[in-house]
């Protein structure tokens, strides 16, 4: 007697896809929990501050128009 070949649709997903899809679900759920703990821990600690936000201090060290900042070309 000869085996009857089953149908693809029948022989299901090979084990080494299932475990890689079930890693790959695993790693995302791990980085949502990461991004979600980073969101938290910034909100309480003050929130989140864009450098366009921030005000400038006048009190800053400012340049002089000084001839010294030129090239000077000899």
């Amino acid at each position: 007697m000869t085996p009857v070949p089953t149908p693809v649709l029948q022989t299901g997903l090979p084990e080494w896809l299932t475990n890689a899809v079930g890693l790959a679900g695993t790693l995302v759920l791990v980085l949502i929990v990461v991004a979600v703990a980073g969101t938290v821990y910034k909100s309480m600690t003050g929130g989140i501050e864009w450098p366009e936000d921030r005000e400038e201090d006048d009190d800053t060290v400012t340049r002089s128009h000084d001839d010294d900042d030129e090239w000077r070309y000899h």
